[in-house]
């Protein structure tokens, strides 16, 4: 490559490691320079390569004043400051005097400390050695060839300035901002470079933001909105990298401010979520998904404790709601905010920050903070087909775990809870007979055991079940976290009064060893279902009953009007203590379990005056599938309310219905409401109603719809 001579100024910090830095570094450069250029070395001591000019030192200057004492011996229209903490690529020079020759006031390349566009991460496996690293800037660099962007600053670990800029800015530290004054500064996407030093070298500029939300998110336009408001005034950067949205998700994002990055999916989280790390500016990352919304309680003394922060993370609370949405929601501290200059992420599922040198990270709790996640909904993980989404990943994820920094334990107890969620407990004993003589994070240990458990159980062996269960309980200190698994293991084995004595002693609330919350209520359906098998539904359903009051319920809809149905006055008690907030829940599943029980909590919620527009708007859903007489008196009453397109009529046309319930409702929208519009409905399935039943139809008709009846006798 054809360019202009240059002036290599590599700068140290004091002492012997410094210099054996330097050297090792100006050894590294010497391929990648040209006869022309010159190589300025300013360490302590003597230049370990006599070639190596070498600036006189006061002892007294900090790392700023040598780089500027470096760059006042340069003879060449371009310098290249460079720190001697870096690992550079082959042809490490060439690429970034070429951008400057170009017109460039300055140019930089990538690092794993670079701010936002200058930022690249390495994959754990590239850090194992320096060749390994090299290898793997060699394949990137063939990837981005040519490839430069445009930055508003540049890091100063390694920056190429033209040198006239250099000497008339006169000063160092923030000489990669104040040169943006002066003309347009490049980032250049082919070349890498690694820092392998402390912070104390300050690559990027000083001036970054606080925090940045970070998302990966793919066809996320009912989610995202809200969980991008929750962030307003409390990050300050939203970065949305989009895998492939085919709906409005990045116009969404557009319009609310964030930076939008067009990237791609490879069936790998970790590795999506360092991509879009990479276009991050704070000194803090909040890792944070489309269905997640952030909770804070005061943002001031949030914010407060990123700025005083002695760690390298935090943990917040994670509650995760599943279901239907108004259970007892799992609670627990995860670990969510990471400095972005040391934080990164390992794993292709349940992805974990990790510190950049493939170590867990030295970790705080921040309280006050809480992220909410509705990704595992009932409904919404069928939608995405989570289940199979995990297994996949999770089986692909045992073979890439111990590369990544991630420990095979990690990945077994992944590979089993997927294996559990998607309902294959075999191959969940597989996976757990795997782990003998295995290192596991004490975490995984009892994620695996529990899952293990659970799938035992659910196969009929009990033995191996209490096998698992034992040593998730010889891993705890406290046994309060194995409680809940404990009673589903009982109920599978037909041991009801010993499921009702493991819940009786879960306490109200309380924290397991993962630290996550345990509440009596979260095992309400084993309790529930333990005391109906007892025969005491009328004691189970008042216990329903007395959960709901405290805005919670664990169980299905379909279940709890089960248990009413032997005690119907715990139903009104249901409906009364429902709260606000779980009424419009209550209705939207109500269209999903069988008609006449969902008939009889519409009924109870109609007579209480609960929601009523909301009663009927579900009563469209559930009325056609009632009785036609019982499909008259909601017809009534929507009709009352204005709504033309009443339950006769939909019933009328539901060609899924019995030609005689079709010809009755189409009678009666006609006879009590005079609407002649299903005339024809009541025509075409007259037709269809079998010679052996026409006269009891015609019976029915005379009594229900006699005008009607007389019209069509008359025809």
């Amino acid at each position: 490559m054809k360019r202009s001579p240059a002036s290599v100024v590599v700068v140290a910090q004091h002492g012997p490691e410094g210099r054996a830095r330097a050297d090792f570094l100006a050894r590294a450069l010497r391929p990648s320079l040209g006869v022309r250029d010159e190589l300025v070395v300013v360490a302590d001591g003597e230049p370990g390569m006599s070639e190596i000019a070498a600036a006189r030192l006061d002892d007294a200057q900090d790392l700023a004043a040598r780089r500027l004492s470096g760059a006042r011996r340069a003879k060449h229209a371009v310098t290249v400051l460079v720190c001697a903490d870096c690992l550079p690529p082959s042809h490490a020079i060439d690429p970034l005097v070429v951008a400057v020759a170009a017109g460039s006031v300055a140019a930089g390349p990538l690092h794993d400390l670079g701010v936002g566009r200058q930022c690249v991460t390495a994959p754990v496996k590239a850090l194992a050695s320096p060749q390994a690293l090299r290898d793997w800037a060699r394949v990137w660099r063939d990837e981005h060839r040519g490839e430069t962007r445009t930055v508003p600053a540049l890091g100063e670990g390694v920056i190429a300035v033209r040198t006239d800029a250099l000497l008339a800015d006169g000063g160092l530290p923030g000489l990669g901002e104040r040169l943006g004054a002066v003309g347009t500064l490049t980032v250049v996407a082919d070349s890498v470079w690694h820092h392998r030093g402390t912070r104390g070298c300050g690559l990027a500029p000083r001036r970054a933001p606080l925090l940045s939300a970070v998302y990966i998110v793919k066809d996320e336009e009912e989610l995202l909105p809200s969980s991008l408001a929750a962030l307003e005034g409390v990050a300050d950067e939203v970065v949305v990298y989009d895998t492939g949205s085919t709906d409005r998700t990045v116009e969404i994002a557009r319009a609310a401010g964030a930076r939008v990055v067009l990237g791609y999916w490879d069936e790998h989280f970790g590795d999506a979520r360092n991509r879009a790390l990479s276009h991050a500016f704070g000194d803090w990352h909040l890792q944070v998904d489309a269905d997640e919304v952030l909770e804070v309680g005061d943002v001031a003394l949030f914010r407060r404790a990123l700025q005083e922060a002695t760690t390298e993370a935090l943990a917040i609370d994670v509650e995760n709601i599943t279901g239907n949405g108004m259970g007892t929601p799992q609670t627990g501290l995860v670990r969510r905010l990471a400095r972005r200059d040391e934080g990164w992420f390992a794993g292709r599922l349940h992805e974990e920050v990790l510190h950049r040198e493939g170590r867990g990270p030295v970790q705080g709790a921040l309280r006050g903070v809480t992220l909410v996640h509705s990704g595992y909904l009932a409904a919404r993980t069928e939608e995405r087909d989570k289940a199979g989404r995990n297994l996949r990943l999770a089986s692909l994820g045992l073979a890439d775990a111990v590369p990544e920094g991630l420990t095979k334990g990690t990945a077994l107890a992944n590979l089993a809870r997927s294996q559990r969620f998607a309902g294959d407990n075999e191959g969940v004993l597989r996976t757990a007979a795997l782990a003998e003589g295995e290192s596991f994070p004490p975490i995984n240990w009892r994620e695996l055991c529990h899952a293990a458990a659970v799938a035992a159980a659910s196969l009929g062996r009990f033995d191996v079940a209490h096998e698992w269960l034992d040593k998730l309980t010889a891993s705890m200190t406290d046994p309060v976290g194995s409680y809940e698994i404990a009673a589903e293991v009982l109920l599978a084995e037909g041991r009801y009064e010993d499921v009702l004595d493991v819940v009786s002693r879960m306490p109200v609330e309380g924290k397991d060893e993962n630290n996550r919350v345990v509440r009596r209520d979260g095992a309400l359906t084993f309790e529930i279902a333990a005391l109906s098998r007892l025969g005491r539904a009328p004691e189970a359903a008042w216990r329903v009953v007395e959960v709901v009051r405290t805005g919670s319920m664990n169980i299905s809809l379909e279940r709890v009007l089960a248990l009413f149905e032997a005690e119907p006055a715990a139903l009104d008690a249901y409906v009364a203590a429902l709260h606000d907030s779980m009424v419009m829940l209550t209705l939207a599943e109500s269209r999903w379990v069988r008609p006449e029980r969902a008939d009889a909590l519409l009924e109870a919620m109609w007579r209480a005056g609960r929601a009523r527009s909301a009663v009927l708007a579900a009563a469209t859903v559930v009325a056609p599938r009632l009785t036609v007489l019982r499909a008259l008196e909601w017809a009534a009453r929507l009709r009352g309310a204005g709504v033309s397109d009443c339950a006769l009529v939909a019933l009328a046309r539901d060609t899924g219905r019995s030609p005689r319930d079709r010809v009755l409702a189409a009678a009666l929208v006609i006879e009590a409401f005079g609407d002649d519009r299903t005339m024809p409905d009541l025509v075409a399935a007259a037709e269809l109603i079998p010679d052996a039943e026409a006269d009891a139809v015609g019976a029915e008709l005379r009594t229900v719809a006699p005008r009607v009846a007389a019209q069509l006798l008359a025809a």
